[in-house]
């Protein structure tokens, strides 16, 4: 937290300096999520957008921010507006999937991930999202469990392992209950 605390004021030096940056104010604006600080957030990207509205990261990051501000309508919005700006840009299916996952919109999200894993084969993430949404949502464990032993082909020591071994006794217990 301390060295997005010292970005946080270099960025701000920055902009004092030279005010119409649009990298310095996403870049801030990055900073800022980091520290869960999302209403500041929120301020550096429309910031960014103004000075720079095709900016297709500072739309998904955006995005982003909303769904942490339980925005849903605005976080589809500037999913969407990012991926018209750039179609191969998988981070924002993977952004708008996890939208469509929080609205339980299991279809959408799945086509979604589907779309990002596409276009970024070896981003574990994408397949433990699409993955969980398989098993909790879809009741389709087959599937959930091809995404994450793809996950674990992908990354052995994947940050999330305890929270996926955690699902699956979950949903074998719900299922032997």
């Amino acid at each position: 937290i301390g060295a997005y605390n010292l970005a946080i004021d270099a960025y701000t030096k920055a902009l004092k300096l030279k005010p119409n940056d649009a990298v310095t104010q996403y870049n801030r604006a990055i900073a800022y999520a980091k520290m869960d600080d999302y209403k500041s957030a929120l301020l550096d990207l429309n910031a960014t957008i103004k000075l720079k509205p095709n900016f297709s990261n500072a739309y998904n990051n955006r995005c982003i921010v909303y769904r942490h501000l339980e925005q849903y309508s605005l976080a589809l919005t500037d999913c969407t507006k990012a991926i018209s700006l750039n179609a191969s840009f998988a981070s924002a299916y993977h952004s708008r999937g996890d939208v469509y996952a929080v609205l339980k919109k299991a279809d959408l999200a799945i086509s979604d991930y589907t779309k990002a894993i596409q276009l970024d084969p070896n981003n574990a993430n994408t397949y433990y999202a699409r993955g969980l949404l398989y098993l909790l949502l879809k009741n389709n464990d087959n599937a959930a469990f091809a995404d994450f032993d793809k996950v674990l082909l992908i990354n052995p020591n994947y940050p999330g392992l305890n929270a996926f071994m955690k699902s699956i006794n979950d949903a074998a217990r719900r299922r032997k209950n």
